[in-house]
């Protein structure tokens, strides 16, 4: 598919994902969501190949709350649930980097994961893993 067609087909999902955002979760949680949809763009086009790949993710996973606590009541989550998916999209790129490592490598990329290397970043994958997961666990049991 010639490059044009393409980019015509992703402003078109682009425009539509905004207007479907804000119809689903009003102005201010699709606007989170577009905000999420902005940092996917942003490590696709200029962030993945750099030591600052794991920032969208970071970003995009803490915006998962206020999309859905703004979508469903209209409140802002409380501050410790954002922190808490950014965590976990670090360690959700880690995971999704790390099979890619030697091959990435080899082309030249000095992302991130490959400044870690694969010891340290899987170590580090599982560690913030298990630290959302347990972070969200002890609060919904204290809620509970």
């Amino acid at each position: 598919m010639p490059a044009r067609r393409l980019w015509i087909a992703a402003s078109i999902a682009l425009v539509l994902s905004f207007i479907l955002s804000w119809w689903v979760a009003g102005f201010i949680g699709g606007s989170w969501h577009v905000f999420a949809l902005a940092m996917a763009w942003l490590y696709n086009t200029a962030l993945s190949r750099t030591w600052w790949s794991w920032l969208p993710y970071a970003l995009a996973f803490g915006a998962v709350p206020p999309f859905l606590t703004y979508g469903l009541n209209g409140q802002a989550p409380e501050l410790w649930l954002p922190l808490t998916f950014a965590i976990i999209g670090v360690s959700a790129h880690l995971a999704n980097s790390l099979p890619d490592i030697d091959t990435d490598r080899g082309a030249g990329v000095r992302g991130f994961v490959i400044s870690l290397g694969v010891v340290k970043a899987t170590r580090l994958c599982w560690v913030l893993l298990v630290c959302g997961t347990s972070i969200l666990a002890l609060v919904s049991a204290q809620s509970s």
